[in-house]
């Protein structure tokens, strides 16, 4: 590399973006990542697009280095809506355990606000979900109240098609996304929502209708997930459940359970930003109940009790709500 420098420097071939300074560089970054070392690493080999060899180096944990960060500091403080459980994140940003002081606060908005049912009826688990289409389907087409704007989240694209192809007819317009929405096509859905009539928006966990957007106002009134949205299985996932497992004991848990739960407590909280906000969460799927999925939900959703969240008429019980706020 000097002979290339001294080559360059001595014929004036200086270019903003060099190839071989790109190559000499990534490289060099990826030596060193190789030179870290440790059981948090896994080298894996594949093909990529072309059919060449890749060879990539995986972290499955990152708690080692952002520790050393943190044993730095005379103090830090980690704060979100979304950081339970505790140790989950603990664990995993690498707070010292001896150190730590954890502190729970509930939701500032009054709970008369908020109305949160669970429908158990239905199997959302990859293997049966296709039985559970239909039902699906018309449970969002009954549960959905005529006067408001509805945002129901499904864990994949399939899915949603899946259930789009079988709604029943609703006085809603109906709004499905799909992939690779712009930011022009976002704003064009916001604004639809905003125009007064009713719609149901059919959306994808952890896309942008999800996360990181806000529905201003009585924009929206409910909110449907459908299904805890678990990651996909896949070969990364399974080295990260096994990692955990071996370390952390609790390889389920941390590799797909807090990672899906998480996005279904960051969707519900679209509907709610204000105090004077009023509105409905549906969370769908017979899982939801079980107390390993429901402990990874609010407090102040279940008070410790996932079946105070089945209602015997829950159509009835979201009429009500919104005769009580009109």
């Amino acid at each position: 590399m000097l002979s290339y420098f001294l080559y360059k420097r001595e014929h004036e071939m200086w270019m903003a973006d060099d190839p071989v300074l790109d190559v000499f560089f990534t490289l060099t970054r990826f030596h060193r990542v190789l030179a870290l070392g440790g059981d948090e690493f896994v080298h894996i080999a594949s093909r990529n697009d072309g059919g060449g060899p890749k060879l990539r180096v995986f972290c499955r944990d990152a708690s080692r280095f952002v520790g050393e960060v943190l044993d730095g500091s005379a103090s830090a403080i980690a704060m979100s809506a979304t950081l339970e459980p505790f140790d989950f994140y603990r664990d995993l940003l690498g707070f010292d355990a001896h150190r730590t002081e954890e502190l729970y606060v509930p939701s500032p908005f009054p709970e008369e606000n908020r109305l949160v049912l669970a429908i158990g009826d239905v199997d959302t688990t990859y293997r049966r979900r296709a039985a559970n289409y239909d039902r699906i389907a018309s449970w969002i087409a009954r549960l959905a109240h005529p006067k408001g704007n509805v945002l129901t989240l499904f864990p994949s694209y399939a899915f949603l098609e899946a259930v789009h192809d079988r709604l029943p007819p609703v006085p809603h317009t109906v709004i499905a996304q799909r992939p690779g929405v712009s930011d022009k096509e976002q704003r064009e859905v916001l604004d639809l929502l905003g125009n007064g009539n009713p719609h149901v928006l059919m959306a994808v966990l952890g896309g942008i209708f999800a996360e990181g957007v806000d529905y201003p106002g009585e924009m929206l009134s409910q909110v449907i997930v459908v299904s805890p949205g678990l990651p996909q299985y896949n070969l990364e996932r399974e080295l990260l459940k096994g990692y955990y497992q071996e370390f952390y004991e609790h390889g389920f848990g941390y590799a797909y359970l807090v990672p899906g739960l998480t996005r279904v407590v960051q969707a519900a909280g679209r509907l709610l930003r204000s105090e004077s906000d009023r509105g409905v969460i549906v969370v769908m799927g017979r899982r939801f109940l079980n107390p390993q999925y429901a402990r990874l939900l609010p407090e102040e959703w279940t008070h410790g009790d996932p079946e105070s969240l089945v209602f015997e008429d829950p159509e009835q019980a979201i009429l009500e709500f919104f005769d009580e706020t009109e």
